[in-house]
């Protein structure tokens, strides 16, 4: 059996939100972390939540961490200048990395197909 350290992570990591009924994955998602900044340590913790739905909304993460980036791209956009553009776009490269790898562990989500 893992060590009582991983354990409890994967406990919390499974377990939904009382009040949103979302589990840590998609709540990390849907606020804009991403896979550097703690989205993947809670994917490591609980890898079955890469294939829950949303109750609430259906979205499965990689549809909320793709909203979270459109929102705060569209947010942000007209205001960018030199430095804030180069952070603009360093935020921008996070936010898709962490779309395509979520992407990338299981593909057949992008067809809106469960297994």
């Amino acid at each position: 059996p893992p060590p009582p350290p991983v354990r409890a992570k994967r406990a919390a990591a499974s377990e939904p939100d009382p009040v949103t009924g979302l589990l840590p994955l998609h709540a990390a998602a849907k606020g804009g972390m991403t896979r550097e900044g703690g989205l993947g340590e809670i994917l490591r913790a609980y890898p079955p939540a890469l294939e829950v739905r949303d109750r609430r909304s259906g979205m499965f993460p990689f549809m909320h961490a793709a909203t979270a980036a459109a929102t705060m791209a569209a947010t942000k956009g007209g205001r960018r200048i030199n430095d804030d553009r180069r952070k603009a776009e360093e935020e921008e490269t996070k936010n898709l990395d962490t779309i395509y790898s979520l992407l990338r562990l299981a593909p057949h989500l992008a067809l809106g197909r469960d297994l």
